[in-house]
């Protein structure tokens, strides 16, 4: 079934990418619907409590590229700059979808494995651009993994 999933996600699910590495249609709602599959066959094989989303090589040229996400952005006032701060908003649009998916999949698989109830899973994404300020994502709900080689290249992220 893992495979089913990533199968689908691969081919529906993504844009044409100008990147090294494809890049998820936040506008496709099938996109979430498949997220929550995976991440509900992923909590049945390994019952985790912490989660990584990774995020650190979203590539906003791609998106800038796609015709339906910059017709989208341009529709709405305040992403129609499409600078990366609109993108950004986007991305956090699809992180909060994406948290979502994972919640309900992980209660819906532990009450499935007859767990009477679950704590909130840890969830993770590396330091980017949606991390910067901490305003996009709730801090309660998110550790940021920093990968640097010397601590002074974390201060830019916090």
């Amino acid at each position: 079934m893992y495979c089913n999933s990533i199968a689908t996600i691969q081919k529906s699910c993504t844009l044409q990418t100008v990147s090294l590495f494809p890049q998820f249609n936040p506008l496709d709602n099938d996109l979430y619907e498949q997220l929550g599959k995976l991440y509900g066959e992923l909590y049945d094989m390994f019952g985790f409590e912490t989660f990584h989303y990774g995020g650190r090589n979203v590539d906003f040229r791609c998106w800038n590229a796609s015709g339906p996400l910059t017709d989208f952005m341009s529709r709405r006032g305040e992403l129609a700059a499409l600078d990366d701060g609109a993108f950004v908003d986007v991305w956090s649009g699809f992180q909060a979808r994406a948290a979502q998916e994972l919640r309900a999949a992980v209660t819906t698989a532990a009450l499935g494995l007859g767990a009477e109830a679950i704590g909130p899973v840890e969830q993770i994404v590396w330091a980017s651009k949606l991390t910067k300020g901490g305003e996009r994502l709730p801090p309660a709900e998110y550790a940021v993994q920093v990968r640097t080689r010397s601590c002074q290249n974390i201060c830019p992220f916090f």
